[in-house]
């Protein structure tokens, strides 16, 4: 959220409401951990599809924790707008 906050306001892009939820597979056997993580984003904004689409991709592709997780397991997300699918990203299962 926070590449959210930072890109929307250098770039002069206004967003009423940003909600994300995240949603991982746990495996607890040997070997333990996260197997998959979905997450996803509504945003509620008057800029075009084509300006948050690009806010969205770059957000998640200055994060970090996104990047390191996907090195581990599949991360796949969906972003929307004012209620509407806009994109998804990575593997889904």
């Amino acid at each position: 959220m926070a590449n959210y906050a930072e890109r929307s306001s250098v770039w002069g892009i206004k967003v009423e409401s940003l909600e994300m939820s995240v949603e991982g597979h746990f495996v607890a056997m040997s070997g333990y951990g996260f197997d998959e993580i979905r997450f996803e984003t509504k945003i509620v904004s008057r800029e075009s599809p084509e300006k948050i689409k690009k806010l969205a991709l770059a957000a998640e592709g200055d994060c970090y924790v996104t990047n390191t997780l996907k090195r581990a397991c599949p991360v796949s997300g969906r972003v929307f707008l004012n209620g509407e699918p806009l994109i998804e990203t990575g593997k889904r299962s």
